[in-house]
């Protein structure tokens, strides 16, 4: 896949937004099954800079940084 489209895991989790070679790449949004989304930029299937991530559990919504898919900055 090349450009924008949606990819569901077999888990449940699903992304929108852009794809580089069959790899999730820029913004996009990736929503998990229970409820959790991060929203911000993705590199190579790893989300990789500045985010909005929402914890269902919580109701709320915080910035946050990744880099290599490994959270940085809260």
């Amino acid at each position: 896949m090349h450009g924008k489209g949606r990819m569901t895991w077999a888990d449940g989790t699903y992304y929108n937004g852009g794809f580089v070679n069959g790899k999730t790449e820029g913004h996009g949004t990736r929503t998990y099954p229970n409820g959790d989304k991060i929203t911000g930029q993705f590199k190579n299937d790893k989300k990789h800079g500045p985010a909005m991530l929402y914890k269902a559990s919580e109701e709320r919504e915080m910035q946050v940084e990744y880099k290599n898919d490994v959270l940085v900055k809260t």
